[in-house]
């Protein structure tokens, strides 16, 4: 194919009907019209694997350098310009929502009667967490931007736990020691105060590494302590320094999303394009394959297998199958007996797990028919 005659292609792809968007001063405007269908349908499908017990919550930018409103700009970013994504991930990588950075995500059509207004980046989080099942001992982690007590009061009501770094001025009833004294003290120490929010307890921990470091947890705190390695500019060694059960807990299982967006960049695709939503609906075909890939291998470890296909790999694969769609025509005609009883034990001795569930033995020998059908379609 001819790069023209790929432009002229890609020129007609639509998600949406342009014609029954609502103009730019209509209230119910949505910035995101022209992807909202494959943005939700993306969304639900990601929702329907069943989640890790660790979640992470954060940013991820989708590089870009066409001129769009949607646009920021992140200075402490490595890549600075780009649509912002909020993320929700499982420890392991996998995404199972996200979002796009509009503008509009503050707006009472988004939140559900039951959800209190806690302020556009919170209530993000209670998005989110509508698919997360209640007092099932999940976990959510999230940095500074989302972490406010008003936030872990209401998931500790629906009974997922939370832990998230905290600014000191959010809690203004809190006598932290200054950072003056802290800043006296040596390596490692850390101190822990107990926060009471209409009856639910919460645990702030404030730990000295290279700088002070403010937590707030519903579910644990300093307890047990364990020790890191950190590197002494001083005396050049490596030294153990204490470390709350907090920290280590944060560190764990914050990484999720950093780990999912590394596995994007890997194999992204990096084709130029003027309009904004085409490098968007890049962007998710690329997480999708990612997650497609996550899967994969949750799959086969669950099997007792060790995943053996690497993630470019796996993109090739998926690149090669696609090419073949439609290429390929079944065949026709009964297949010889001797076949039929090939397939049904590489399958696993198809009759004899079928035959206790259906009495006809004529029924499995039509089940495996349509198997060995469907088999010459697809390979």
């Amino acid at each position: 194919m001819s790069v023209n005659r790929f432009e002229k292609i890609r020129q007609f792809i639509h998600f949406n009907d342009n014609s029954q968007a609502l103009s730019k001063e209509n209230v119910n405007h949505d910035r995101l019209y022209k992807l909202r269908p494959i943005v939700d349908f993306s969304n639900d499908k990601f929702g329907c694997v069943p989640l890790e017990r660790d979640l992470s919550i954060d940013e991820q930018l989708c590089t870009t350098k066409a001129h769009s409103y949607l646009k920021q700009y992140l200075p402490l970013k490595p890549h600075k310009q780009g649509y912002k994504f909020f993320v929700m991930c499982g420890s392991n990588g996998f995404s199972y929502r996200f979002g796009l950075y509009t503008g509009q995500e503050n707006q009472n059509k988004y939140r559900l009667p039951s959800e209190p207004d806690l302020m556009a980046s919170s209530n993000l989080v209670v998005r989110f967490s509508r698919i997360i099942p209640e007092s099932k001992n999940h976990r959510v982690f999230f940095n500074n931007y989302y972490t406010t007590i008003p936030l872990l009061a209401f998931m500790a009501k629906k009974g997922i736990h939370t832990l998230g770094i905290v600014r000191r001025n959010i809690l203004t009833n809190c006598q932290f020691i200054s950072e003056k004294i802290m800043n006296n003290k040596a390596r490692g120490t850390a101190f822990e105060y107990i926060i009471v929010f209409y009856d639910i307890p919460f645990t702030s921990v404030v730990w000295k590494d290279n700088k002070i470091v403010t937590l707030l947890s519903s579910y644990c705190g300093i307890l047990p302590k364990n020790s890191i390695n950190r590197f002494d500019k001083k005396t050049k060694r490596i030294l153990d320094v204490n470390c709350p059960a907090i920290i280590k807990d944060y560190n764990r299982h914050m990484k999720g999303v950093d780990w999912f967006d590394s596995l994007i960049g890997r194999h992204k695709i990096r084709m130029r394009t003027k309009k904004w939503y085409m490098r968007i609906w890049y962007h998710l075909i690329d997480v999708t394959v990612v997650n497609a890939w996550l899967l994969y291998r949750r799959v086969e470890v669950l099997n007792g297998r060790k995943p053996t296909m690497s993630l470019y790999d796996f993109c090739l694969n998926v690149s090669y199958s696609l090419t073949k769609v439609g290429t390929i025509t079944p065949k026709r005609g009964r297949p010889p007996t001797s076949v039929l009883k090939e397939m049904a034990i590489k399958k696993g001795n198809l009759t004899r797990h079928l035959c206790p569930l259906i009495q006809s033995e004529e029924t499995v020998w039509t089940i495996v028919l349509s198997m060995w059908k469907a088999s010459n379609v697809v390979n």
